[in-house]
């Protein structure tokens, strides 16, 4: 039975280590619902938030909505933004100690239980704009691996050399599908780079920071190319790595990469000895 109207202006904010520029909150109550006015507002030197939100007070169940549409445009990434919010929908910007770039998100739905907000559900689209990231320790251990499994495959053992650089991960004009449900962010979508490895990455991360999640590198016609006899056996194939545990202590299937390892050597070999073989039967 209660009504009301608050309007709150404010000169300045910081969002997750972003400035947002000057504002104002109005909000009605009545009918046991709390209606917030649009806010529009500047986000450092470019980017702009426009939400409209609205939450059910009475009678229960209790809950907060956000209007579908963008949300978040064209806003500079920071390592805070990064670690609050990016690395559930994109977990290779988790902990990154570098972080240049700038995002965009829309919503298609977001709907938060007041009581109960673990269990929060979400769709939408997270757009990255030409990022660069250095990778923190929680991914440094699988961007390393992919390093040194382009390393392996393209150049052979040579490659392991390379391979020990820190990499820089990239990632350039990617709309990534996001799903939140029953307390994990489903997402689809997602590619970078790692030197000139593309991977992609799907499954999902748990509001209690654990990972569930597939990341595949695409073995390049380019590597093909360079090393045909080796690597004609592999060609339009993918190395599959698995990934548990949680951003502290990230579980990389060591089964899998075993396996890994012994399928590109007999694909190697199969693809040297149909080299061989395609050799004597050309004619002479």
């Amino acid at each position: 039975s209660l009504t009301g109207r608050i309007d709150a202006p404010w000169q300045g904010a910081d969002l997750f280590g972003l400035p947002v520029g000057p504002g104002k909150l109005g909000a009605t109550l009545g009918g046991g619902v709390l209606r917030v006015e649009p806010i529009r507002v500047r986000v450092g030197d470019a980017g702009q938030i426009n939400a409209q939100a609205a939450a059910r007070l009475a009678p229960r169940p209790r809950y907060a909505e956000l209007a579908p549409g963008p949300l978040v445009t064209d806003v500079s990434i920071s390592q805070e933004v990064s670690e609050r919010v990016l690395k559930f929908i994109a977990p290779v910007l988790a902990d990154a100690t570098r972080a240049d770039g700038r995002f965009s998100i829309s919503l298609a739905e977001l709907r938060a239980p007041i009581d109960r907000p673990e269990l929060s559900r979400a769709r939408g689209q997270l757009d990255v704009h030409s990022v660069q990231v250095l990778p923190g320790p929680s991914i440094a251990a699988l961007v390393q691996l992919v390093r040194q499994l382009r390393g392996v495959v393209r150049d052979g053992v040579e490659g392991l050399a390379d391979s020990n650089q820190r990499p820089i991960v990239t990632m350039s004009d990617r709309v990534i599908d996001f799903t939140m449900a029953d307390g994990r962010i489903y997402h689809r979508g997602l590619e970078f780079f790692v030197g000139d490895a593309l991977v992609t990455s799907e499954g999902s991360v748990g509001v209690d920071e654990t990972l569930d999640l597939l990341v595949r590198v695409p073995i390049q016609e380019a590597w093909v190319q360079q090393r045909p006899v080796l690597l004609g056996g592999l060609r339009g194939q993918s190395i599959d790595i698995p990934v548990g545990g949680t951003f502290d202590k990230p579980e990389i299937d060591l089964d899998a990469f075993r396996r890994i390892s012994r399928d590109l050597l007999q694909s190697a070999a199969q693809g040297a000895l149909d080299g061989l073989l395609r050799g004597l039967r050309a004619p002479r």
